[in-house]
């Protein structure tokens, strides 16, 4: 019995031990190598193992990363600042008085992206809205995102110039008409997403919504009757395009 009474702490001190260190454990370090071992002795700013094969060593904790805790994958940035040029090509669609509408239009743009997403420039293209215009605006667009595939969003403003007469299909004819045609303000907003490549090109499409004004004149005359009148239409169109980006 005096035996046993003597045996017993040494017995509860190694099944303590044993409790709080029972298995192997892999620590990960801050290089990347992992260390397989059993745990003999947790200080405050150290850990000691013993390895698989015979060996102690004393590790420094503070080059312990934790296994349990999973590590965020490091997304890329991009830098696309600098000049760049736009093409794109798009659709006008929209309800008129005589149905449904469809236009085509064609953009090229010049401008400059800087750091912070934000772009800024000016464009020009050719539309074919009940007569042919010749757009000139000025625009802001914006990246948030300086990742491969970035949404934006854009802002156009300026004025559009008509070098063809609205058709006569448009207008109440009369006999001896004569028509003059004027261009009128533009504005258009949306957003699009763009993919860029690693020579800082991209390929973009987007949707928005866009307004247009378009000033008529007519004048008809019938023996010595002389008429004058004059149609402003504006209108109100969803837009649709795809471009590519060039720097």
């Amino acid at each position: 019995m005096k035996r046993l009474l003597k045996i017993l702490p040494v017995i509860m001190a190694v099944t303590w031990a044993s409790a709080q260190y029972p298995v192997k454990q892999t620590v990960v370090l801050d290089d990347g190598s992992r260390i397989t071992g059993t745990i003999i002795s947790d200080s405050a700013g150290y850990l000691t193992l013993r390895l698989t094969k015979p060996a102690i060593i004393i590790l420094n904790k503070e080059k312990i990363i934790s296994s349990g805790k999973s590590v965020k994958p490091e997304i890329q940035v991009y830098d696309y600042h600098g000049f760049n040029i736009k093409f794109s090509a798009g659709l006008l669609g929209g309800n008129s008085e005589t149905g449904r509408e469809n236009s085509l239009i064609f953009h090229t743009s010049l401008g400059y992206q800087f750091r912070n997403g934000l772009s800024a420039g000016a464009g020009t293209g050719i539309e074919d809205v009940y007569a042919t215009l010749v757009p000139v605006y000025a625009y802001l667009r914006y990246h948030p995102l300086k990742t491969k595939m970035s949404p934006f969003a854009w802002i156009k403003l300026g004025y559009a110039f008509p070098v063809s007469d609205y058709r006569a299909d448009q207008i109440s004819y009369q006999e001896f008409a004569a028509i003059k045609t004027y261009g009128g303000l533009l504005f258009s907003t949306g957003v699009g997403t763009a993919l860029w490549s690693w020579r800082g090109n991209a390929v973009t499409i987007g949707a928005g919504y866009r307004t247009q004004s378009i000033r008529v004149i007519e004048k008809s005359s019938f023996l010595y009757d002389i008429r004058t009148r004059e149609t402003v239409t504006d209108l109100r169109r969803f837009e649709i395009q795809f471009g590519f980006i060039f720097r």
